[in-house]
């Protein structure tokens, strides 16, 4: 399932010009913790520790979730700002993406938000 999960996360990636990293969160068990399952753009325990506010924001909050940040990209000098949307099958959440993004990919990440593959179909 991690391999699948890895490939999906990178087609997703390379979609969304801007996204700088991306993590799957997935829980344990039911009830979680969740722990990271799927990288991108490669495997970095740094990434979770980075990437955990936003994470808790949209388990918190039961929707999507933007956390702007106030950063520099090293590479773009743009703002970043990171990402989180619970993956919803029914009322289950089965996992959260959290992406960092520069802020002029904005507008495709919401896009990509509002897909039924986020938000919680029906």
């Amino acid at each position: 399932m991690n391999q699948l999960t890895n490939h999906w996360l990178s087609i997703l990636c390379s979609l969304v010009k801007g996204v700088t990293r991306a993590v799957v969160f997935t829980p344990t068990t039911e009830e979680g913790p969740y722990t990271a399952t799927a990288f991108w753009p490669v495997n970095k325990s740094d990434e979770v520790e980075y990437l955990s506010p936003a994470l808790q924001a949209a388990l918190s909050e039961n929707h999507c979730v933007l956390l702007q940040q106030k950063d520099a990209g090293q590479d773009t000098g743009e703002p970043l700002d990171i990402m989180a949307c619970p993956m919803h099958l029914g009322d289950r959440i089965h996992g959260v993406i959290v992406a960092q993004t520069i802020e002029e990919a904005r507008h495709a990440v919401d896009l990509i938000l509002n897909t039924k593959a986020f938000g919680k179909a029906g």
